[in-house]
């Protein structure tokens, strides 16, 4: 990482955790759930955006009924902030082994992506909080997300156990897949099948975020 983009990375931070809104509850997200659909962006067309609903972040390509579906379900830019926790919580709990460490470097790519996405809308501020995120997810030294410590931290941490190894060893097979494939159309088809495998996952989460974090 060059002086500049690391002198504006920890400011970024610092001001961040300054600053930070409270997390709704509605936008608490399992890491590795957000991590594996930033992975998958990677291969989205771009004009694809995220849509945060019950807990689960889900992914919307471009379409005539897009803007639709996001007014329906009040989806706005300002979810994007929310990916702060997300990635704290990815490097102290995931980031541990070559799957996880294989996720992130999808997941810059899909964050390129969603970048190009809203350079489109000259969203200045948007595309520069995701550049931030890059740069996070590209940090080697990651210290300054593990010492940063909330309350809910504790209780989240042990979702952790919704991913049984069978089932990352299946992610990541058909992320590799994905990115040796040629064919679009065969790309587009992993896709569809990795997010039917995912959907259990999901709900689990749902569920699990529900009757531990509701007050």
């Amino acid at each position: 990482m060059n002086g500049l983009l690391e002198l504006n990375f920890s400011t970024f931070v610092r001001e961040y955790i300054r600053h930070k809104p409270k997390e709704r509850m509605d936008t608490i997200l399992e890491p590795m759930q957000v991590m594996i659909q930033l992975a998958l962006l990677a291969f989205c067309p771009i004009g694809t955006k995220i849509s945060v609903t019950n807990n689960v972040l889900l992914l919307q390509w471009p379409s005539l009924s897009q803007g639709i579906l996001r007014w329906f379900n009040k989806d706005s830019k300002e979810d994007l902030y929310f990916l702060f926790n997300v990635f704290r919580r990815y490097y102290k709990w995931y980031n541990n082994d070559k799957i996880f460490k294989y996720i992130i470097t999808l997941s810059k790519r899909g964050l390129n992506n969603l970048i190009k996405t809203y350079e489109r809308s000259d969203m200045f501020s948007i595309t520069q909080t995701l550049s931030m995120y890059k740069v996070m997810l590209e940090v080697e030294d990651n210290k300054m997300f593990m010492d940063e410590e909330q309350g809910m931290d504790n209780v989240f941490k042990e979702i952790v156990e919704v991913y049984d190894p069978k089932i990352m060893k299946i992610i990541y097979n058909i992320l590799k897949l994905m990115e040796m494939e040629e064919n679009g159309e065969y790309i587009e088809r992993y896709y569809v099948g990795l997010q039917e495998i995912l959907i259990p996952i999901q709900e689990r989460i749902r569920v699990w975020i529900t009757e531990r974090l509701t007050v």
